[in-house]
């Protein structure tokens, strides 16, 4: 990273490498009993009342830093003029009580220290294409702030898309 050029593109995936859920609940070993947890909660309530108690439980779970070196190093390669992005499978839009769900992931990074928002200034917004819609939802696969939302399609396809959308 040290000799990557000015302009440069350097993109990093989010949960595993920049941040890592405090609670054993949200890590990918123990998926399977979280989504045993969310079906019962949409068996016994309502999905408009579950959406809700999962959003809450998203508001505010807790995450720490993978490496305390991320931040430094992040803002280093901007300083030296290297277009740094986040990459993740994220879903954008609303769900249960989070009106924006790639606000809450951007908010979460900058809490640790980490803004991608100056890699690509002039294009802070931007949705990749329709063709990108996720088809478990609504969730549009979008570009903000410096965060790539793939809202769970193939990140290749959507990086590929976004690197489209520069040449």
């Amino acid at each position: 990273l040290a000799s990557l050029p000015q302009g440069a593109l350097v993109t990093f995936d989010v949960v595993g490498v920049l941040f890592w859920p405090k609670d054993q609940i949200f890590i990918h070993n123990e998926k399977k009993e979280y989504k045993q947890y969310i079906a019962t909660l949409k068996k016994k309530y309502s999905n408009v009342k579950a959406n809700k108690l999962i959003s809450i439980i998203l508001k505010e779970r807790q995450v720490t830093l993978v490496d305390d070196n991320m931040p430094s190093l992040i803002n280093s390669l901007q300083a030296r003029g290297v277009k740094t992005v986040a990459l993740t499978s994220g879903y954008t839009g609303s769900f249960g009580k989070i009106k924006k769900r790639e606000d809450l992931r951007i908010k979460t990074l900058k809490k640790l220290g980490i803004d991608f928002s100056s890699s690509f200034p002039d294009k802070q917004e931007f949705t990749l294409t329709e063709e990108s819609r996720s088809r478990a939802t609504d969730a549009v696969s979008i570009f903000k702030q410096g965060v790539l939302f793939a809202s769970r399609n193939d990140k290749g396809q959507i990086l590929k898309l976004f690197l489209e959308q520069f040449s």
